[in-house]
C-alpha cells in the first residue's frame, strides 16, 4: 500500500465533524457555490414531479434524462431556493450575531411569503404571516414540519465554517423561526452536519459508511437513529437508492417529512459521491417530495464535487434575474470574504435586492407553478383512486 492510500485510509478514519475546522479559500467559495447552485439545479429539475407518486410521475414525465420542465429551457427554481439566497443575504447583515441575523432573515422571510401565497402550502405561508406579529428579538411562526426550507442548512453549514460562530444554533434558530416542531430542527442539524463533512472531505477521502455512522454518532433523537441504522445497512449492501427507499415503506414516493426526506437525500449523495448527475437522478424519481429531495442532494453532491463537475445543460440558463448564475455568484464571493472585519461595521456587503423585479418574478412564477399544479390535478386523483 502506497503511502498516499494509507494517508487517505487514516483519513477516512478519522472523520468527525468540528465546525472549526476551517478550508482552503479556494475551497471554502467552491462549497458555498455549490450549495447555492445545488439547490437551485435540484429544485428545478425536481418541481415538475413534486408531488407525484412515482409511478404517475415516471408514467408521466418519464425516467430521464431530467431536464427542465416547469419552463422548458429554463431552470425554474422556488421556495427552497429563494429561501438559501434570503440566508446567504441575511449572514452578510449578521455582524457575526445570531441575533442580528434573524431579524434580518425574518424581515426578508416576511416580504417573501406576504408576496408569494400561491408559491408555497397555505399553512407555512400562514407561519410566514404570522412573523409580522411582534413577537420580540426572534419572531416565531407556527407550527409545522415543512421541509422547504431545509435545503438552506446547506449553506449556512459552508458559509459559517470556520468563522468563530455557532452554526448548530444558527442552524436551529433559522428553523425555528418558521418552524417549531423538533423534528424540522433534527432534519435542519443533520443536513448542516452533512454538508460540513461534504466541505472537506475529497473524492479520496469519503467513504460513504464512514460518513453516515459519523452522522448516526452525531444522532441524539432516538426514532431518526433507527431509521438512519435501518438505511445504513442497505448501504454498507450497496442497495440502489430505489430499493431502500422501497425496503423503508417509501416505494410510491417520499412523503413531504423531515425524516424521510432527509435521510433518503443523504443516501442519494452517498450512494455516488462522485458523480452529480447519478446522484441527483435517482433521488428526483422517487417520487413524491421531489423538489426538495433534489434540492438536497443536488447541495450535497455539488458541495463535494466542486460547481464545476453539475452537467453543462443543468448550469445554462439557471435561475432569473435578479438572482440567475451572476447572481449567484456574487452571492457566493462575497460569503467567501464573510466576515468582513471593519467593513461590516459600516456597510455590509450584501447584494441589491430589487423588489419589484423580485415581485414581478414572483407573480410570474406563481402563475408557472399554478398552472403545472392543475395540469399534475387529474393525475393526483387518479392515482389515490387507482
Amino acid at each position: 500500500m502506497s503511502q498516499e492510500d494509507v494517508e487517505s485510509e487514516n483519513a477516512s478514519e478519522d472523520i468527525a465533524i468540528s465546525w472549526s475546522r476551517v478550508t482552503s479559500s479556494s475551497r471554502r467559495n467552491s462549497a458555498i457555490l455549490g450549495a447555492i447552485l445545488g439547490v437551485a439545479v435540484g429544485e428545478g429539475l425536481g418541481l415538475p414531479r413534486q408531488g407525484l407518486a412515482r409511478r404517475v410521475s415516471l408514467w408521466l414525465l418519464g425516467r430521464g434524462p431530467l431536464f427542465y420542465r416547469v419552463f422548458p429551457g429554463i431552470g425554474v427554481a422556488s421556495i427552497r431556493f429563494h429561501s438559501t439566497f434570503c440566508v446567504g443575504q441575511a449572514i452578510l447583515r449578521s455582524y457575526q450575531k445570531q441575533a442580528v441575523f434573524l431579524r434580518h432573515l425574518a424581515g426578508r422571510q416576511k416580504w417573501y411569503f406576504l408576496v408569494s401565497p400561491f408559491v408555497m402550502p397555505l399553512r407555512l405561508w400562514w407561519n410566514g404571516f404570522r412573523m409580522w406579529i411582534p413577537q420580540g428579538e426572534e419572531p416565531k411562526g407556527g407550527r409545522g414540519r415543512n421541509t422547504d426550507l431545509l435545503p438552506s442548512s446547506l449553506l449556512l453549514s459552508v458559509a459559517l465554517q470556520g468563522t468563530g460562530v455557532r452554526v448548530d444554533r444558527w442552524v436551529s434558530g433559522s428553523i425555528k423561526m418558521l418552524q417549531c416542531e423538533p423534528e424540522m430542527e433534527e432534519a435542519g442539524l443533520l443536513v448542516a452536519r452533512a454538508a460540513h463533512l461534504a466541505s472537506f472531505l475529497n473524492r479520496h477521502e469519503l467513504d460513504p459508511v464512514r460518513v453516515w455512522e459519523a452522522l448516526l454518532a452525531e444522532t441524539s433523537e432516538p426514532d431518526l437513529g433507527k431509521l438512519m441504522e435501518q438505511l445504513g445497512e442497505h448501504l454498507r449492501s450497496g442497495t440502489s437508492v430505489q430499493r431502500a427507499a422501497a425496503a423503508m415503506g417509501w416505494k410510491t414516493g417520499i412523503p413531504d417529512e423531515p425524516y424521510p426526506t432527509v435521510l433518503i437525500a443523504i443516501y442519494a449523495w452517498l450512494r455516488h459521491p462522485n458523480r452529480f448527475r447519478k446522484a441527483v437522478e435517482p433521488a428526483i424519481l422517487l417520487g413524491g417530495n421531489s423538489a426538495t429531495l433534489g434540492a438536497i442532494t443536488g447541495g450535497l453532491a455539488a458541495i463535494h464535487l466542486t460547481p464545476k463537475q453539475i452537467p453543462p445543460e443543468w448550469i445554462r440558463r439557471q435561475g432569473s434575474w435578479p438572482h440567475n448564475r451572476d447572481g449567484m455568484i456574487a452571492l457566493a464571493d462575497r460569503l467567501t470574504d464573510w466576515p468582513h472585519g471593519a467593513e461590516d461595521l459600516h456597510r455590509a456587503p450584501a447584494l441589491p435586492s430589487f423588489p419589484l423585479s423580485q415581485a414581478i418574478r414572483q407573480f410570474c412564477l406563481s402563475a408557472l407553478l399554478i398552472s403545472n399544479n392543475l395540469l399534475k390535478l387529474p393525475f393526483r386523483v387518479l392515482a389515490r383512486l387507482f
